[in-house]
């Protein structure tokens, strides 16, 4: 048996909805999932509902941050459903969201792109809004050929019509996710890190590292695996499924991580 701890949904970049996710990964034979949508906790209840018991549901979340210019991503893991000062924080990312849209349809209406702030939040559903559903409508309306073409040119670093976001500095992530009793766990650490880097993240107060990720090539999952032996860390991996037409990410299940290491991470969890 195996667990897929990084999956996303529709409530934030992803294609699918929570419910259909239960049904992939109970069709996939795991044993667990934790549904960790980008600075957005609203499809928890969804997928708790739908597995009644045939898949363990973890609670997750990614949140965002950022340092000295650099994007880190921590997931936080196994804290309560309700969790307030997780929904606090969430509420004021979806806020700067919503703004840093405005700002893109702005950017871009001046380069002979109107697109209407509607036909991406429909888009988006109930979830946090972000950049792929702005680059599906982009393709859509002939902007661009493809969701990918959108993003390379004109929703990606250095292009005239891209938005910085407002994200929070990693030490307040680790932070909030300590505070609603949560495991903070460095999300795929090889993306735009070094060891030096890493190690410094680490020291902030996180409890584990993602070993196991689709950016990762042998040689990185077992030097992280290493790592995480000698620093005294917890262990995780995930598929970073985003849906089946999307480029980024695994097929659920595609990367996995063990029924001990899920074990390992709600024990430390119950511990807090």
């Amino acid at each position: 048996m195996a667990a897929d701890l990084h999956i996303h949904t529709r409530y934030s970049d992803g294609l699918d909805s929570p419910a259909h996710i239960v049904c992939l990964a109970i069709e996939r034979g795991l044993s667990a999932i934790a549904i960790c949508d980008h600075d957005c906790v609203g499809g928890l209840p969804e997928a708790f509902a739908a597995a009644e018991q045939r898949v363990q549901i973890i609670t997750g979340v990614e949140i965002n941050a950022e340092e000295n210019g650099t994007e880190v991503h921590v997931l936080g893991y196994a804290f309560p459903l309700s969790a307030g000062g997780l929904e606090e924080l969430t509420a004021w990312l979806q806020e700067s969201r919503l703004e840093r849209l405005d700002k893109f349809i702005h950017r871009l209406a001046q380069h002979g792109m109107q697109v209407r702030a509607e036909e991406v939040l429909s888009l988006a559903g109930p979830g946090a809004v972000g950049r792929p559903h702005l680059a599906k409508v982009l393709a859509d309306k002939g902007f661009a050929g493809s969701v990918k073409e959108a993003f390379h040119h004109f929703l990606s670093p250095g292009r005239a019509t891209y938005v910085p976001r407002e994200r929070v500095p990693p030490a307040r992530a680790i932070e909030i996710v300590h505070s609603v009793g949560g495991v903070a766990v460095l999300a795929h650490p090889f993306h735009g890190l070094d060891l030096g880097r890493i190690r410094g993240i680490v020291d902030l107060g996180i409890e584990g590292l993602e070993v196991g990720h689709p950016e990762h090539s042998p040689k990185e999952t077992g030097l992280l695996r290493r790592l995480a032996r000698n620093w005294g860390l917890l262990t995780t991996g995930g598929s970073d499924y985003h849906g089946g037409m999307m480029e980024e990410g695994a097929e659920i299940g595609g990367v996995t991580c063990s029924d001990d290491e899920v074990a390992a991470l709600l024990a430390r969890a119950s511990r807090l």
